[in-house]
């Protein structure tokens, strides 16, 4: 087992704050019966984002998918066991585990059908905060990253974690338009195939962001009063001279 300081201290922070974000997120009433609801949804709704990214974003395509929970319910012993079969079932062999101030963290890194799978669990006293993410880039097709997110989530739910999901799609665009004529066109185009209505916004000198309600979709997170379904950003990169466009179901959890 290796020491290494500041680098599990970071780790534990981040799991803790974005599993303390997405625990406001919420499934359709219909998709709390079981597993299978849940994973029919969430593979559905990357679908759509990946049909949606071809259509609006020039390719290379760079799509993550991010799965985060937490339970209490386990003891160090038994973290360590799950995580192990976490990691078999999404067919990791080598699982690391780091040491520091007597806490565990469980790390894996893989690739799988050009997909590339990182897996971190954390045990901070009582609690395991669980993050599985996915990236694959230039895919010709969703389906295989599909599968792997599906068993992501069957073996989280296996151990006793039920996953909030988010996923996102970047890619660029040379159109010549600003980022705020970009998130106009991207939005007027987008409102033809998903109802929507804006309910939060972020600008800068080089970057606008928006957030939807957007009520065809099921997972959601709540933005103060009302549910956010879907968030588009787009960034001017003065250096390629080009603008990144990212969509996010149902918010954005990577840089953009």
């Amino acid at each position: 087992m290796q020491r290494f300081g500041m680098k599990f201290i970071a780790g534990m922070v981040l799991l803790c704050g974005i599993t303390g974000i997405l625990a406001g997120f919420t499934m359709d009433s219909t998709n709390k019966r079981g597993s299978e609801l849940l994973v029919e949804s969430s593979g559905s709704q990357l679908e759509l984002l990946y049909a949606l990214g071809k259509a609006q974003i020039d390719s290379p395509l760079h799509v993550t998918v991010k799965l985060q929970g937490e339970s209490q319910t386990l003891s160090v012993k038994k973290s360590e066991q799950a995580a192990s079969i976490l990691a078999e079932e999404m067919g990791i062999s080598d699982l690391s585990v780091e040491l520091e101030h007597g806490e565990k963290a469980y790390r894996a890194r893989d690739v799988i059908s050009d997909t590339d799978i990182r897996l971190d669990w954390v045990q901070a006293g009582e609690t395991s905060y669980v993050k599985i993410q996915l990236d694959a880039q230039g895919l010709d097709g969703i389906q295989h990253l599909i599968r792997i997110q599906e068993r992501a989530q069957a073996s989280m739910m296996k151990a006793g974690i039920t996953p909030a999901w988010n996923a996102s799609i970047q890619g660029s665009v040379y159109n010549g338009m600003t980022a705020g004529e970009t998130v106009q066109r991207l939005e007027e185009e987008l409102a033809v195939q998903l109802p929507l209505n804006a309910v939060d916004s972020y600008q800068d000198t080089t970057t606008e962001s928006r957030s939807y309600e957007v009520p065809s979709l099921k997972t959601y997170v709540m933005g103060g009063e009302n549910p956010i379904h879907m968030q588009i950003a787009v960034h001017e990169d003065s250096m390629k001279e080009n603008n990144r466009i990212t969509i996010g179901f149902p918010v954005i959890t990577i840089e953009y």
